[in-house]
């Protein structure tokens, strides 16, 4: 239980900010209604599409299946939500991204390539 309370802060003190970083005109409370109606609906088609699944998966209960799909699942779940975060072009720089900055223009500058 504590481990899923965490995972919930740190998930919801990273999404204000990419939320932040997608509104344009002051409009953060759009942007975080807007994503919070888009988290209802893919749960619930996500609900639903689990729920046919596992008519047709648990229909012989064979835990190797189970366990493949599980896997499967995640792994396409998890490709998603990278391409999602890859596509928020965030205007602020954290400590990290700043350094990761820094070290790409030390490196060009010292090979020569100042472009």
């Amino acid at each position: 239980m504590l481990v899923k309370i965490s995972v919930f802060l740190s998930a919801s003190a990273s999404r204000a900010s990419i939320h932040q970083s997608i509104s344009c005109s002051n409009n953060l409370g759009d942007v975080t209604a807007k994503s919070g109606s888009q988290s209802i609906a893919a749960s619930l088609v996500g609900t639903a599409i689990g729920i046919g699944l596992s008519q047709v998966v648990l229909d012989g209960t064979n835990v190797l299946d189970v366990t493949m799909g599980f896997v499967v699942l995640s792994v396409i779940h998890q490709g998603c939500t990278y391409r999602s975060l890859r596509s928020v072009e965030l205007q602020t720089l954290n400590r990290h991204r700043l350094h990761l900055v820094l070290d790409d223009f030390v490196r060009r500058c010292s090979d020569g390539n100042h472009s």
